[in-house]
């Protein structure tokens, strides 16, 4: 099999987890450390509604006649 090198540059990595419990694990304090954590709460039903809403009119919507 023909294996090609790629190099890659200026790459971002984002990464999520939940709270330990039901088969998730605590995470290392020192390895958390090396990345910038931001916590961002859950939205409300509200946000939730508005989000999916203007997500599915997008798709659903009728295209324009010319």
């Amino acid at each position: 099999k023909d294996l090609n090198w790629k190099n890659l540059k200026d790459l971002g990595y984002l990464a999520s987890m939940g709270k330990p419990g039901g088969g998730r694990n605590s995470v290392d304090p020192r390895f958390v450390s090396l990345f910038s954590v931001f916590n961002v709460t859950f939205p409300s039903q509200v946000s939730l509604k508005k989000i999916y809403s203007s997500i599915l009119a997008g798709h659903l919507g009728q295209f324009e006649s010319d």
